[in-house]
């Protein structure tokens, strides 16, 4: 759109919606599934300049620019897909992710990563640890229980109840009416095995900031080690990912007028 105040044009322009397929040409592709929506929302960018501001070419950049760091923070983040980033060279190789360092649970192995993933793990944890548990990023295994769950009654529409109402009313209920008496079991059985207490949530991540490596070193609950602990980045990503564009955005571009809408 375009508007015209005192001699010069201000235009809005939406930048391109980020998407990660499984076989495209940019820079980051997931595999094992068709296409991911980044953070698992719908997540659009309005730019906001007049005519002297960027011409075409800066404008594709900044485009480029915001859709190509959304997909790469999602990436790190998941937990439950692999990705691959096209290097400069042309070719993909798979990178190191929140699921490779899930899938170390308990090995002893320090895991090296991104300094964006490492960055992040660290605000994360830090602040699981100073909220006492409240905040637990330690949540992987019942956070993936309640998403399959979702994905099962998405679809159940009715004359009077939207999807999203089915979603709620069979997910939120307080008695938990609509899940099977197995489905009942097992969240019992996540829920008493998770570290919850201070004293619990410490120690189960060990940084290295010389190298940039994390280990997610073995739980015990009553000196039994807990099997499949997962680390679910869900309650942090999307909005840590949201602020470092931004302030990415800014410095790359002084002075930009951007509005970013992570999630509808």
């Amino acid at each position: 759109s375009c508007t015209r105040r005192g001699g010069r044009a201000s235009h809005v322009e939406a930048l391109p919606s980020p998407t990660i397929t499984e076989a495209s040409d940019d820079r980051v592709r997931v595999i094992g599934t068709p296409f991911v929506d980044p953070f698992n929302t719908s997540m659009s960018a309005n730019l906001y300049y007049t005519d002297s501001q960027y011409d075409e070419d800066t404008r594709k950049e900044i485009g480029s620019f915001y859709y190509d760091s959304i997909e790469e923070y999602h990436a790190y983040s998941d937990n439950h897909y692999d990705y691959s980033f096209r290097g400069e060279d042309g070719t993909y190789s798979q990178i190191v992710n929140l699921k490779t360092i899930n899938e170390s649970y308990g090995t002893g192995k320090a895991i090296q990563v991104s300094d964006y993933l490492y960055d992040l793990l660290t605000y994360a944890y830090q602040f699981t640890l100073n909220s006492e548990g409240k905040f637990n990023i330690f949540l992987g295994q019942l956070t993936s229980l309640y998403e399959d769950k979702l994905a099962s009654v998405k679809g159940m529409e009715s004359p009077t109840k939207t999807t999203l109402d089915c979603i709620l009313q069979d997910t939120t209920n307080l008695l938990f009416d609509d899940f099977s008496e197995s489905e009942k079991k097992e969240i019992s059985s996540i829920v008493s095995s998770l570290p919850t207490t201070t004293d619990e949530l410490k120690g189960l991540l060990t940084f290295d900031d010389t190298n940039k490596s994390v280990t997610f070193n073995a739980f015990y609950k009553n000196d039994v080690k807990v099997d499949g602990l997962k680390i679910s980045l869900g309650g942090v990503a999307k909005g840590y990912a949201t602020e470092r564009v931004s302030d990415e955005m800014e410095k790359k571009y002084p002075g930009i007028a951007l509005l970013l809408n992570s999630g509808t």
